[in-house]
């Protein structure tokens, strides 16, 4: 989780650690629905990039 961002770590907590829906964690963290989407899917993607150079999905 070192490899994302402060934003892009609370959004993936919140989501899968906190089963919240994109539009709560919206709202908690204070940004638009868009940019909560963005935050996490860039960080799925910054993770999955990771995992794929680490070779976990292989």
């Amino acid at each position: 989780m070192e490899i994302l961002s402060d934003d892009q770590r609370e959004t993936v907590i919140l989501r899968f650690y906190h089963d919240m829906k994109v539009k709560d964690i919206a709202k908690v963290t204070g940004v638009c629905l868009p940019t909560a989407k963005s935050r996490l899917k860039q960080a799925i993607d910054k993770l999955r990039l990771f995992f794929d150079k680490e070779g976990y999905f292989e």
